[in-house]
């Protein structure tokens, strides 16, 4: 089922301009960041493991082939993607931010592609760049991690889906849950949504049998890894924390904090506020069928985080359809004479780019805030590489790891980084790691009677140096 506007006829050539128009203000807005070192969970989950990859055969990245834990439990389509462009290039920085940018584009036109099916052009191209200017969207764009992949592949599965591409549903699918395995939460959602559709029980089984068949190469490549390694998912982080928390409580308060993220946080209430007006007072233009598989999707992937480890961009997923959900509020509730600029309103109050926006998580990943403290490593790596090249340096995660390995595009050289605090001459901390970290740390400088050096700071985050004799 489809909504058109007889006043704006969704032409061939008014879709190719769209389509230009947003591929430039993508590559615009983020070809300038490919030159940007990598980032916290993107160096260590994602950039590490690639670069191990790529010196060697791509085969690596299946079951059995690799040492437990090295790509973290994760299925092997993107350390292969990212491994392949690492070897293809002979670089790492923009191989893999070009890669990123790519599928931030992908899930702008899919987004676009999926609005236009349901409600028209204007209101595509309108969700469409509300996606990308949703803070989190944004600055993730920026970064090689495989949640906005995910969201960009799960949009694109759902087109194909609506418009009765099987072979394509079945083949973005896969790649879906390939690149992680979060994705088996969309593919979920559309087997039940499916089966809501069919007539029937047989019907019904049938519908979600055949919608599931996505799921087949992650399933398969879960009993590899489980014959391999002795567990589903080999992630050496979930060796020191909890993998999942049953308690009432924790389940309560985890829900409301992924609920959060996904329609209040970063000026998405304003778009929550629009989607309930719509439905209260232009229910008729607003509703489809398909805004069930939206809700569907969004439960799928909020209910399993409740109980399991959740960060706020693995929300990213579920924003393709907000982003076409509140759009499509927006028209229903204005003219579409005034709808691009409420539209223009909305994208500047949810502006990535507004100063001094106050923290929204603790490694400041969730906005643009993370250049500030790519900007902080850089600069420290460069002084101690300028005057300490030889001093052997105790660092915090991530800043170990940044000035350890060149590749990363923080320091030219490798520093001498030591493990241990009493084999360290200097000792490097940052605010940005967990409380439990920092007095870690802050107990090893007051042992080893290490003095204030030198410090970096940058709208409120820092990193400070300790020095002895």
């Amino acid at each position: 089922m489809r909504n058109t506007y007889p006043s704006f006829p969704d032409a061939k050539w008014v879709r190719w301009l769209n389509i230009a128009l947003l591929l430039a203000v993508v590559l615009s807005l983020k070809l300038p960041v490919v030159d940007t070192p990598f980032y916290w969970d993107e160096m260590g989950a994602y950039i590490e493991p690639s670069h191990w990859l790529a010196q060697g055969s791509l085969m690596r990245t299946l079951p059995g082939l690799h040492p437990d834990g090295m790509f973290f439990g994760h299925p092997p389509l993107l350390y292969t993607l990212v491994a392949l462009a690492f070897k293809l290039f002979n670089g790492f920085l923009r191989p893999a931010h070009a890669i990123a940018v790519g599928f931030a584009f992908l899930g702008c036109y899919f987004t676009y592609r999926l609005g236009s099916l349901l409600y028209g052009w204007i209101v595509g191209m309108t969700a469409a760049l509300i996606l990308l200017f949703m803070p989190l969207y944004f600055a993730q764009a920026g970064m090689l991690l495989g949640d906005l992949p995910i969201a960009a592949l799960g949009v694109m599965t759902v087109y194909f889906l609506i418009t009765r591409r099987y072979g394509a549903y079945v083949f973005s699918g896969c790649c879906l849950v390939m690149v992680k395995e979060t994705g088996i939460a969309l593919i979920a959602a559309v087997a039940v949504y499916q089966s809501f559709l069919a007539q029937g029980r047989r019907q019904a089984l049938l519908e979600m049998i055949r919608y599931t068949v996505p799921l087949v190469p992650i399933l398969a490549f879960f009993v590899a890894q489980k014959a391999t390694t002795g567990s589903f998912l080999p992630n050496p982080y979930f060796e020191q924390y909890a993998f999942a928390q049953f308690s009432p409580y924790s389940i309560v308060l985890k829900s409301g904090f992924i609920l959060f993220w996904i329609f209040f946080a970063q000026g998405r209430f304003l778009l929550t506020g629009l989607i309930c007006a719509a439905f209260v007072w232009r229910r008729a233009l607003l509703v489809r069928k398909e805004l069930l598989l939206f809700a569907l999707i969004v439960i799928f992937f909020a209910a399993p985080f409740s109980f399991i480890y959740f960060v706020p961009r693995y929300s990213l997923p579920t924003l393709p359809f907000v982003a076409i959900a509140g759009a499509a509020a927006l028209s229903a509730l204005s003219r579409q004479v005034v709808m691009a600029g409420v539209a223009a309103c909305i994208v500047v109050l949810i502006s990535p780019v507004l100063p001094d926006r106050k923290p929204t998580f603790t490694n400041f990943e969730t906005d643009l805030q993370y250049l500030d403290v790519v900007q902080l490593f850089k600069e420290s790596g460069a002084y101690l590489a300028q005057y300490h090249m030889h001093s052997p340096v105790y660092a915090q995660w991530p800043l170990d790891v940044a000035f350890s390995k060149p590749y990363l595009s923080y320091v030219p050289l490798p520093l001498n980084v030591v493990g241990n605090p009493a084999d360290a001459k200097i000792v490097v901390t940052t605010t940005l790691t967990t409380v439990t970290e920092q007095r870690e740390f802050q107990n090893a400088i007051l042992r080893y009677n290490f003095k204030p050096y030198k410090a970096f700071e940058k709208k409120g985050k820092a990193v400070t140096m300790y020095c002895r004799d």
